[in-house]
């Protein structure tokens, strides 16, 4: 921007000295002052003015100034002086100074506005005040000024605009400043960044790529064209294009690289690739995220739960993660659980273990695949299974994502605990991601309970996001399944619910803002449902549901987080109506060393 400062500058003191202010006639005043500012021998102001001008083409801004400044005290509404001393005060930076001197020349010299009209716009800009700005420069797109400038002037009012918070209308300065000179290759870029800012991710991504394929060597277009593709949630397909233009050259594209590993999952990666990246925002993400996945961590729940069958749930997780390693790591936890409902209370302990690690890298066609195995050892009265789960998620490339699971689990409710109740699922799932604003997954699971009872379940859901700062999302999902042999006159109950047929659809807005070091997720969903019992009976119900999170970041290395929420009629209020309500409230504090 300096550069481009002293370049409008310089081009803007060539013309005036080409209009003959440099050959100012020997006198009190070459301008408009007519001698009323002082008393200097006209020698001594020629000599002054010319070495003021070598001072300032040899950069010694200051000194210049100086001179100027001293000249102004003797003639004050010198008009040409006053112009020459605001532009050496923006060769200086000294923007919002030069902007003040312009506006104070046009209060005694109005007639010098289209002069200085040009020079006013930029300097208020650069100085801070795009709001006064935006206006002088859309007079100037309207004025019958030279092409260049009223190109510029769009670039300026798209800047203005931009500092100002209304990229929309940003971009639409963009498009006048095209309509000019569409082979601009510099306002190609920006107006492709453009959309990138303004969440037109798309479009963005189209816009970039055919300027990489226009101009192949044009670093600056591949560096957008990656940047687009990662926000756009194709990180793969970022970090490809990075690597097609070479090693990050500053440390700008080194964060820009760091995120795309973290947002893809190789936390590990983005950590080595911040080392030494002095940017503010680079440490903060290394220090407050990155590290923390490679750092050995511990962590405590406590969680308590209570719906319409009166049954209470109290819960405390105690738990630890080992690195073993880039993308290896060993959980270890201890669950202590207390039930209590009409049939009785209960109590369970779990110890469990967790092996996870990571299959493939970030370039590679297979996509990468992350593992996990759970064994787990479950004491209850009387009672000692062993359980455990083997799971996969596998990214096979941007926007799809598929997980698989195998799981025995054990069923928690004190009449469930007696008759030993386990069940075993198998399910597969993906989820979709066409673009950040849409989303779909759905899931096919098989349940087997360890009486013969089977039961088939389908989950969907798709949702579209309205905004993403914060992000705003709405969006529908349900579930259907079915049992082989529910509670009914064959069958008795035998603590878990088992109605032969159900079926759920909810409509929801979601809230999720990330605002460091604040987290907040919120979301908000009304239902309808059918079910059949074992009996024949039909019934109808409202799986209405809220939910609330609230994390907060309290150190580099602490994090709490609370939660609640609350489902069925009524909004899990216990006084919203018949049916089934459930409502639940806990804390998660997490820390690392």
């Amino acid at each position: 921007m300096r550069s481009a400062n002293r370049l409008i500058l310089g081009a803007a003191t060539s013309l005036l000295l080409a209009q003959g202010w440099a050959q100012a006639p020997a006198g009190p005043s070459a301008g408009t002052d007519g001698g009323r500012g002082g008393t200097a021998a006209p020698i001594d102001r020629a000599a002054t003015i010319e070495r003021a001008r070598a001072l300032m083409q040899a950069r010694d801004y200051p000194a210049s100034i100086a001179l100027y400044q001293g000249l102004r005290v003797q003639s004050p509404r010198d008009d040409d002086l006053a112009i020459e001393l605001a532009r050496v005060l923006g060769y200086a930076d000294r923007n919002r100074e030069s902007a003040a001197l312009y506006r104070e020349l046009l209060a005694f010299a109005p007639q010098r506005r289209d002069d200085v009209l040009d020079s006013l716009a930029w300097q208020s800009l650069w100085g801070g005040d795009a709001a006064g700005a935006e206006p002088l420069f859309v007079e100037l797109t309207r004025s019958a000024r030279p092409l260049a400038i009223r190109t510029e002037a769009w670039r300026g009012l798209a800047e203005a605009r931009q500092t100002l918070g209304r990229l929309d209308d940003a971009l639409l300065a963009y498009d006048g400043a095209l309509a000019l000179k569409p082979d601009d290759l510099p306002m190609q870029r920006r107006r492709a960044q453009m959309l990138l800012w303004v969440d037109r991710h798309a479009e963005s991504i189209t816009a970039f790529e055919a300027l990489t394929a226009k101009y192949p060597e044009d670093r600056l277009s591949g560096l957008g064209l990656a940047q687009a593709r990662n926000f756009a949630g194709r990180h793969r397909a970022a970090l490809a294009t990075w690597r097609g233009i070479g090693a990050p050259a500053n440390h700008d594209e080194r964060l820009e690289v760091a995120r795309a590993l973290r947002w893809a999952g190789f936390e590990d990666l983005a950590h080595d690739t911040l080392d030494g990246v002095p940017l503010a925002d680079a440490q903060w993400l290394r220090r407050w995220r990155t590290s923390r996945e490679l750092r050995p961590t511990a962590w405590a729940t406590l969680e308590r739960a209570t719906d319409r069958d009166r049954l209470v749930t109290r819960a405390a997780l105690l738990g630890a993660t080992a690195r073993l390693g880039p993308a290896r790591s060993v959980d270890v936890a201890w669950r202590r659980v207390d039930l209590s409902d009409p049939f009785g209370a209960a109590r369970g302990d779990r110890l469990s273990a967790t092996y996870g690690w990571r299959i493939g890298d970030p370039y590679a066609a297979s996509g990468t695949v992350w593992p996990s195995l759970t064994l787990a050892a479950n004491r209850y009265p009387q009672w000692s299974p062993v359980t455990g789960s083997a799971r996969v998620k596998w990214v096979p490339r941007d926007g799809l994502r598929v997980d698989a699971e195998w799981s025995r689990e054990v069923i928690e409710t004190p009449l469930a605990l007696s008759n030993r109740v386990t069940v075993d699922v198998a399910a597969l799932g993906a989820e979709w991601r066409p673009d950040p604003r849409w989303s779909a997954a759905a899931s096919l699971a098989a349940l087997r309970f360890d009486d013969g009872n089977q039961r088939h379940r389908i989950n969907g859901r798709i949702d579209y996001a309205l905004r993403f700062r914060p992000k705003v999302v709405v969006g529908l999902e349900g579930q259907a399944f079915s049992s082989s042999d529910p509670t009914g006159p064959q069958r008795a109950a035998r603590g878990y619910w088992n109605p032969r047929h159900y079926n759920e659809a909810r409509a929801y807005v979601g809230l999720y803002h990330d605002a460091q070091p604040w987290e907040i997720q919120a979301r908000l969903g009304l239902g309808v449902s059918r079910e059949t019992d074992g009996f024949g009976n039909r019934s109808s119900g409202s799986p209405n549901l809220w939910e609330f999170s609230l994390g907060r970041d309290l150190s580099p290395l602490w994090r709490l987080r609370l939660f609640a929420g609350g489902s069925g009629s009524g909004l899990g209020s216990a006084s919203g109506g018949s049916g089934y309500w459930r409502r639940y409230v806990g804390a998660t504090v997490t820390g690392w060393w």
